[in-house]
């Protein structure tokens, strides 16, 4: 039973000079259960370009003569959308039979869009072959095969790690609308000592729950009697059944986060010493480091400079220049997982109060509020990272006094505005040269 109509095989010659990069090169349209390609060559004279187009399915039989029929060809390059996730399976098919990255690119959509009122699948793939031929488009990081399958890990643990937050919110809106008020004297409902107690609450008689409360709260600032005040008993067993089953859903959701961290760390574990390294950063730990190594792999020569590989990652500043006058530039889509984490990495570091890149993001903080500097702390990470991995060397802390520094200038350009007016600084306050008055500084011992 034939499932796809196929599109005949049909050679089509154009006459006229040609300047082009690859005398050979096939564009393939990627889509769920199709794939259409297009093979031109371009004679030595540059003369006549033939062209042959062949659309297949994407099951396993048609992936395999999918890639035997492009290998018969040997193009000089293959040109295919990055649609989704969709042109993995293609993609890993042409490496098997012997593609290497040289020869495969893998190009954004919104690069390659064809002419509008003139889009249909075969016209995708000749332009895109066209594109290919002319060498003009600009190729996609593509990881290797161990990166992308570490990815799948990654992304899941990141978006497990999403569902429990929200999870254990909802479980705190349920204690709530109960009547239990856990949040006045759990600081973490979901805490160690919270948990136990909640469990009893929710599983033991009052008697037993009672005992187990004036066990385990000496680890807590609320009494004993404060506790017992705010856990309102529930009566009803479907309302009791419902938070046992959010309890459950918690548990599953931390038992999943943490198989996808151990498949990480084993995927991983021949870059321990790079994980090392990375981990001597400030605000990267080992579950940040897993992520970052997860998503762009060990080998960044894709990434001719530390700008384009900002720029790829989306955490640096767009340019939007006209008529010679400067906008607010709006920064690349980028990798969305990636730059969380390095911006969870920042957060981190905003708490930390202390070393180098603190005193950075308080320079910054002061200057622009604390969302931006957040942005560029984490901007300054991805930096870091290239350089810790492009060169291996180690991060060596920087003693420069950055946040000192910075409220001096600020100091100074203060001092000057004041004296514009009239104002001078002295010992222990400001002084009005006109009128000689003085206001001291507030004493806020």
């Amino acid at each position: 039973m034939e499932y796809f109509k196929p599109i005949d095989p049909k050679v089509k010659e154009t006459t006229g000079r040609f300047s082009c990069m690859y005398h050979d090169a096939i564009g393939i349209d990627v889509h769920a259960e199709v794939l259409v390609c297009c093979y031109q060559h371009n004679d030595t004279a540059g003369e006549v370009v033939t062209e042959e187009f062949k659309q297949f399915g994407t099951s396993i039989s048609q992936l395999e003569a999918f890639a035997q029929w492009c290998w018969q060809r040997q193009p000089q390059i293959i040109l295919m959308e990055s649609t989704g996730v969709l042109w993995q399976s293609p993609y890993e098919s042409l490496e098997a039979v012997g593609f290497g990255n040289e020869r495969l690119a893998l190009v954004n959509a919104r690069d390659v869009k064809a002419r509008k009122g003139h889009k249909t699948d075969k016209n995708d793939a000749q332009h895109l072959a066209e594109l290919a031929r002319l060498g003009a488009f600009k190729k996609s990081f593509v990881p290797s095969p161990l990166i992308r399958r570490t990815r799948l890990f990654a992304r899941t643990y990141i978006k497990t790690r999403e569902d429990l937050s929200r999870e254990k919110n909802r479980y705190q809106k349920a204690l709530t609308l109960l009547g239990s008020r856990a949040r006045t004297v759990f600081s973490d409902v979901n805490g160690m000592t919270a948990k136990i107690i909640l469990t009893a609450f929710l599983n033991e008689p009052v008697e037993k729950f009672e005992r187990i409360v004036h066990t385990k709260s000496s680890r807590l600032k609320a009494t004993p009697r404060q506790i017992l005040d705010a856990l309102r008993p529930i009566e009803h067993a479907e309302e009791i059944k419902l938070l046992r089953t959010k309890q459950a859903h918690i548990k599953m959701l931390e038992s999943i986060c943490n198989d996808q961290l151990n498949a990480l760390r084993s995927l991983l574990s021949e870059h321990a010493g790079l994980l090392r390294r990375l981990q001597q950063i400030p605000g990267i730990k080992e579950t940040t480091a897993l992520l970052i190594l997860a998503e762009i792999g060990p080998d960044l020569r894709s990434f001719p400079s530390n700008e384009k590989f900002c720029g790829w990652l989306g955490i640096c500043p767009g340019n939007n220049e006209s008529a010679g006058k400067r906008y607010s530039g709006r920064p690349a889509k980028g990798n969305r997982y990636l730059r969380s984490t390095l911006v969870e990495a920042a957060n981190g570091i905003a708490l930390s109060r202390k070393g180098y890149l603190w005193q950075r993001l308080q320079a910054f903080k002061e200057r622009r509020g604390r969302n931006r500097a957040v942005g560029a702390v984490a901007h300054l990470l991805a930096r870091i990272v290239y350089v810790l991995i492009k060169t291996g060397c180690e991060y060596v802390e920087n003693l420069t006094a950055v946040l000192k520094q910075h409220r001096l200038r600020k100091l100074l350009k203060d001092m000057r505005a004041a004296k514009q007016v009239g104002l001078v600084a002295t010992g222990n306050g400001v002084a009005d040269i006109d009128t000689g008055e003085m206001t001291r500084f507030a004493d806020r011992r």
